[in-house]
């Protein structure tokens, strides 16, 4: 026999709230995973007295394939 329609809504229903449910299961491992490697950092460079992340530059990385100006890698034809 064929399902009816209300019995395919319903399923349908049923797999959103599950699928909805491993969503946030996943964010928030994720989430607990970052503040742990977070941890693991802060402690290493407490530990090796050192500076493991790396700051946020005002400058914007040049798109790869562009040359800035000055770039060392230029060729005589170019100059």
């Amino acid at each position: 026999m064929s399902k009816t329609t209300k019995q395919k809504l319903q399923e349908l229903e049923l797999e959103v709230r599950l699928l909805k449910q491993q969503r946030e299961q996943i964010t928030d491992q994720k989430e607990k995973k970052a503040a742990i490697l977070d941890m693991m950092i802060a402690i290493a460079e407490e530990e090796y007295n050192t500076e493991l992340q790396k700051k946020a530059s005002a400058q914007k990385p040049a798109a790869p394939g562009k040359k800035r100006e000055g770039n060392k890698n230029s060729t005589a034809a170019e100059e």
